[in-house]
């Protein structure tokens, strides 16, 4: 099939990602500049409340401890394996002429440069993702978990996201319709609380009725 026509297939946010994906570097810097930008905001939004939340709560704070030593372990861990690869890599390195340390450094630089420019792409995709989300009136959160190895797979993996939860949708309305919990008054005068389809608007009929 042919290139255009198969991206043509695929959500506009998708074709966007699969035909700019090779400008990587521009598209970083901006996104980068955002990135940072909401963060510092977000920071700025949040910072006041973390103290009171775990002051207010022992075992809120018990596991944030928890966490931060297992964060600081992790890092320790990192730390001592990377002393021991640069280690061994200089032992190799003065073993080598000038000629093969040069040829070993381009080696590195470019596998460095392919490793940054596919992380950088797959961030790409899934902000591609998210936005395509939150047009079908989803949240973005579930970007995370629906981001696949290309646009077909992110795509594929939205539409069966979408049929999961327009099932769940019919099932709880099927549930309302027969009015287990509804009361009789209610019934009568078919005012039948039945849940919406737009996700944000069924996350908060789910906590109502729960």
């Amino acid at each position: 099939m042919n290139k255009t026509v198969h991206n043509k297939m695929l959500p506009l946010n998708l074709q966007l990602f699969a035909a700019d994906r090779e400008e990587y570097v521009q598209e970083k810097v901006h996104t980068d500049a955002q990135n940072s930008e909401v963060s510092a905001q977000q920071e700025g939004e949040n910072a006041k409340t973390l103290d009171e939340l775990l002051s207010s709560d022992k075992s809120l704070q018990s596991e944030f401890d928890r966490k931060i030593s297992k964060a600081l372990e992790t890092a320790k861990a990192k730390w001592e394996q990377q002393a021991k690869e640069d280690a061994s890599e200089a032992m190799r390195l003065e073993k080598m002429s000038a000629d093969e340390r040069a040829r070993y450094q381009f080696d590195k630089d470019k596998a460095e440069f392919a490793r940054e420019k596919e992380a950088f792409a797959q961030e790409q995709l899934k902000t591609a993702v998210a936005s395509e989300l939150i047009s079908r009136g989803y949240t973005a959160e579930f970007a995370e978990f629906l981001t696949g190895r290309d646009a077909d797979s992110s795509n594929a993996n939205i539409n069966a996201f979408e049929q999961v939860f327009q099932k769940a949708v019919e099932t709880a309305t099927a549930e309302k319709l027969r009015g287990d919990r509804v009361p009789p008054a209610e019934r009568a005068h078919n005012t039948v609380d039945v849940p919406p389809k737009n996700f944000h608007e069924y996350e908060v009929w789910r906590k109502k009725n729960a």
